[in-house]
This record gives C-alpha cells, sequence and structure tokens, in this order.
C-alpha cells in the first residue's frame, strides 16, 4: 500500500513537470548537465529528448528526461541500501533548472518537503513535515524567505478536564515575517502550551530596541 501511494505521487508530479521540447532561443543561457554515468536513451519521434538513468549495480540512484543535454521534466533520485526502491526526491526542471513542484520524502515513503521552483529559484510555500505532520511553513519569493514563517510543536500531551491527557498537534512554536530573506515586522515565540514567551519587532534583520 506504501508504494502504491509512491507510485501515484510520483505519477501526479510527472504529469504536472512535463517536459517540452524548445522550438525557438529565449535568449536565455543555460548549462549543460553534467551526465558523465548516466545511461541515455532516445525517445523515439522526439528529437533532441533522452531518458537519462544513473545506476549503482541493479538500483536505479537518479533518473529523468534531457532535452538538448539538459535537465527537464521531473527527474527523481532515490535512497541507497535498503531503501533503495524509494524514492527521496522528485524535483521539476526546465532548461536545467528546478522548475515546477518539488517534493522530499523520508525513508518510509512519506513526505517529508514540499516546495515549488521558477527558474531555479524557491517560490510561493516550501513546508516541511514530520511524522506526516507540518512542522514549518515558509514563504518565499525569488529564492528568499519573504512572507509569513510559521512552525509548530507537535505530538504535545497536554491535560484534560477529566484528568487525562490528549495529544495535540499545530500548537503554534513560531510565528513571523520576512521581506528579502531578512526578518521584518512582529516576531513571536510560544511555549508548548501556547503562550508567547518572546516577542520582537524587526526591522530589515535588525530588531528594534
Amino acid at each position: 500500500m506504501k508504494y502504491l501511494y509512491i507510485f501515484i505521487l510520483t505519477a501526479i508530479i510527472a504529469a504536472c513537470n512535463q517536459p517540452t521540447t524548445n522550438t525557438a532561443s529565449n535568449n536565455t543561457e543555460t548549462s549543460t548537465a553534467n551526465l558523465e554515468g548516466y545511461e541515455l536513451s532516445n525517445y523515439e519521434g522526439r528529437s533532441g529528448l533522452q531518458k537519462a538513468i544513473k545506476k549503482d549495480g541493479e538500483n536505479i540512484l537518479e533518473q529523468g528526461d534531457v532535452i538538448d543535454g539538459q535537465k527537464a521534466g521531473s527527474w527523481i533520485t532515490y535512497n541507497k541500501g535498503r531503501y533503495a526502491k524509494v524514492p527521496q526526491w522528485i524535483v521539476g526542471y526546465k532548461d536545467g533548472k528546478k522548475h515546477g513542484a518539488s517534493v522530499k520524502l523520508s525513508d518510509r515513503g512519506e513526505i517529508a518537503e514540499t516546495a515549488f521552483y521558477v527558474n531555479g529559484l524557491l517560490e510561493g510555500t516550501r513546508t516541511i513535515f514530520k511524522n506526516r505532520k507540518v512542522e514549518e511553513e515558509t514563504e518565499y519569493k525569488n529564492g528568499k524567505r519573504n512572507g509569513t514563517h510559521k512552525s509548530y510543536y507537535n505530538g504535545v500531551r497536554v491535560p484534560k478536564e477529566d484528568g487525562k491527557t490528549e495529544t495535540k498537534d499545530g500548537i503554534p512554536k513560531e510565528e513571523g515575517n520576512f521581506v528579502n530573506g531578512k526578518r521584518h515586522g512582529i516576531n513571536k515565540w510560544y511555549n508548548d502550551k501556547g503562550e508567547v514567551t518572546i516577542e520582537y519587532e524587526y526591522v530589515n534583520g535588525k530588531k528594534k530596541e
């Protein structure tokens, strides 16, 4: 069941990051990927489009498509050792740069990180997970933290009215704001009871006195 889920996830991301061959120059300089150690095979009827696979013995380490020597579409990097068949990264590429959806998986095949890239730079929300729970969310623009940043406590045992305890997730740990990669505005830190313990105001990365 776990590997079926991984297969479905991989298929969805691959569909979102489909490679397209260039038919005209866009005057953008790109570097050719280093494909030493990869097995290359041509797609029938697709000029310039190749399948690239890198192996360690019988196990695949990395695979994806190449257009005119540059990574394109979804590339999958696999774990080594006992988890060799489990993908570690599924990343979209365009013109040799990260572009589109990016997903990191744990050894158990659980989502550990999701992000989105535009021309090699982080754009939008980058989310980090641990044990299938959201641990951190950060907004990015042009590769820099820009916007809200939040982190959370998960698995905290809290008392109930009947004297017993229950487990709670998503308790605020940190809330802040960034502009061009620097803290800006009110930033708060909490204890695992959800109480504010530290609060500072920042201006362009400097704490306001």
